[in-house]
C-alpha cells in the first residue's frame, strides 16, 4: 500500500513505457486505442521524481480516461511503471498471464456469476477454481477434502487459509449438491467467497512470481 502518491511505481513489476498502450477502454473495451489530450507533468521538489497526468481520449468511442502514472526512481527495472486510473473497466475480468489457463477460466467464470448475481453458480465455479490451483500446487487426491489437507501439510499455505478452503469446500458442496431445506447463497456469501478465492490465487501464483522476478534481477 502507498504511503505517499510519490511512491508510486516504486516497487513496480509492471513493464512498458507507460498505461497508454496495455489500458482497456472501461466503455467499449479496445485496448490501447488512446490519445492523448491533455498532459501535466508534476516534479517532486529536490528529486527527480516525476508524477505524470493524462486525460486520454479513446479513438473508437471518444470517451475519456484520466490517468495518474510514474516511472521508478530507484527501482532495478528502468522500463517499470505504474499507475492508477478513473474510470476503470467494471465487467471486465482479466486474469494474470502466468496463471494456468484452467484456473483462469474458472475464476473468470466465478466473477462472471458473481457480477450477474448468479450466486450459487459463482460458489461452485469458485470450488472448481479452487480445485484446479491445488492440483497445480501439487497436491492431488481423490477428492477436494483430501487435496485441501495435502496442501496444508506441504506447508504453501498458513493454517488459517486452510481452514477457508474448507469453508468454500462446503459451500460448492451445498451448491452443487442442493437439498429440499437448503438455503440459496446470498450476495455477502459469494462476495466472501471469490473475495477468498483470489487471495488464495495470489498467495499461490502471484506472490511466488514477484519473489522470483525479485530474485532474478538483484
Amino acid at each position: 500500500m502507498l504511503s505517499s502518491w510519490w511512491d508510486l511505481a516504486e516497487w513496480s513489476f509492471i513493464h512498458g513505457n507507460g498505461p497508454n498502450k496495455d489500458l482497456i477502454c472501461s466503455f467499449c473495451e479496445h485496448i490501447g486505442n488512446y490519445k492523448v489530450d491533455y498532459e501535466y507533468i508534476k516534479h517532486k521538489p529536490n528529486s527527480k521524481k516525476e508524477l505524470i497526468y493524462q486525460v486520454l481520449m479513446c479513438n473508437n468511442c471518444a470517451n475519456v480516461t484520466m490517468v495518474l502514472w510514474s516511472k521508478p526512481l530507484h527501482g532495478h527495472y528502468p522500463d517499470a511503471y505504474d499507475y492508477r486510473r478513473v474510470p476503470w473497466p467494471i465487467n471486465k475480468f482479466t486474469p494474470p498471464e502466468h496463471w494456468p489457463d484452467k484456473i483462469k477460466s474458472y475464476w473468470k467464470q466465478t466473477h462472471e456469476c458473481l457480477k450477474n448475481e448468479h450466486f450459487d453458480a459463482c460458489i461452485v465455479m469458485a470450488r472448481s477454481a479452487l480445485q484446479m490451483a491445488i492440483r497445480y500446487a501439487g497436491c492431488k487426491g481423490s477428492n477436494l477434502w483430501q487435496e485441501i489437507e495435502l496442501l496444508g501439510k506441504s506447508g504453501k499455505i498458513p493454517p488459517l487459509m486452510i481452514e477457508w478452503s474448507h469453508e468454500l469446500r462446503k459451500s460448492g458442496n451445498h451448491s452443487a449438491h442442493p437439498s429440499d431445506d437448503t438455503v440459496m447463497a446470498n450476495k455477502k456469501d459469494a462476495n466472501d467467497i471469490v473475495y477468498f478465492l483470489d487471495f488464495l490465487l495470489e498467495y499461490l501464483f502471484d506472490l511466488p512470481k514477484r519473489i522470483a522476478d525479485f530474485r532474478n534481477r538483484i
